[in-house]
């Protein structure tokens, strides 16, 4: 019998969080990955924008999104956390002199969530 074993590495500050705004959104941030972070992150997120409103179809004033994360990740010990999965929506209001304020509502789909099962994220600007 042969066995292998891959050995990650990373250090902590460049491990990823999972969890949260920027990676699977149905979770607090860390929630899943824990202050130490993952060693290693596989995530899939699909979103769709709609306008809402303004005149302007290229820039409008109000967007709105429906969204879904799926992932997995490596704990901080090498250990493969179980699969995590969210869906939610949201709306981008672009604001005149300031920028995109930015709020998402998502609700995790599987049940890896202690406390209450919804998580709003607020947040000037967009990542993507």
């Amino acid at each position: 019998m042969v066995r292998s074993a891959v050995r990650l590495h990373t250090p902590y500050f460049l491990r990823p969080i999972v969890g949260g705004r920027g990676s699977l959104r149905g979770f607090p941030d860390a929630g899943l990955s824990g202050p130490l972070g993952a060693r290693a992150l596989l995530q899939v997120s699909a979103e769709w924008r709609h306008p809402l409103a303004g005149s302007n179809p290229r820039s409008p004033r109000v967007i709105g999104t429906i969204f879904a994360d799926a992932g997995d990740h490596w704990t901080a010990s090498g250990r493969r956390a179980d699969p995590a999965a969210s869906a939610g929506f949201g709306a981008l209001v672009r604001v005149p002199w300031l920028q995109t304020v930015n709020l998402e509502i998502a609700y995790p789909l599987t049940n890896r969530v202690k406390g209450s099962p919804v998580v709003s994220h607020l947040s000037l600007g967009r990542s993507f």
